[in-house]
């Protein structure tokens, strides 16, 4: 009957049977019934890390498929700074944004640069849209270039106007423009829309 409202599981046990009326979730749809949000219902993270993009996506693409894939509502590359290669990897990664136009992307930076005879290293740690980060990206990672030491990470978060499907052209697009630039060791989070286990 309308207006009912469903009982919490710790509420079942103490009911008595004749007082409870049991609908599959299409008929409570139907009759108005509240309906209780599960669990099911809440994002679901899968996270793939890697020395290579390669790796990286292969992680991936083992815990969706245990999963059963799933719509994507988001996505984050991580590239870290390795070691005596300058800021190649963040570069790379930074290349991504302008390949991937039908995704809202949100760039966090967080770089550190020290040079050869100064005391004291350059830190940024900077956020905001790609419009925004376009505008420093080249005068900062130039800075970059020229240190002796260079450390920190670049991350991209990705919205697609509406989930897209996993395995679809959207998800082919996105691992094709980040495999071709291959921004070196990465860590890749999958936000799964309703639980993503369909």
């Amino acid at each position: 009957q309308s207006g009912r409202s469903p009982l919490d599981a710790e509420a079942i046990p103490k009911a008595e049977l004749d007082s409870l009326l049991i609908l599959t979730p299409e008929k409570a749809a139907e009759t108005g019934a509240a309906s209780t949000p599960t669990d099911s219902a809440e994002p679901v993270t899968v996270r793939g890390a890697g020395d290579t993009v390669g790796v990286a996506f292969r992680r991936i693409d083992d815990a969706l498929g245990d999963r059963g894939g799933g719509p994507v509502a988001g996505l984050t590359v991580i590239a870290t700074a390795d070691t005596g290669e300058g800021p190649r990897d963040l570069r790379a990664l930074g290349y991504c944004v302008s390949q991937l136009p039908r995704f809202d992307c949100r760039v966090t930076a967080a770089i550190v640069v020290e040079y050869d005879g100064l005391d004291g290293s350059l830190s940024a740690e900077l956020a905001g849209t790609a419009t925004e980060w376009r505008q420093v990206e080249d005068a900062l990672l130039g800075l970059a270039d020229r240190g002796s030491d260079v450390g920190g990470t670049l991350a991209l978060e990705l919205t697609p106007p509406a989930p897209i499907p996993y395995g679809g052209p959207d998800w082919h697009q996105f691992r094709s423009v980040v495999t071709n630039n291959d921004p070196g060791a990465v860590e890749i989070t999958v936000t799964l829309a309703g639980g993503g286990d369909r």
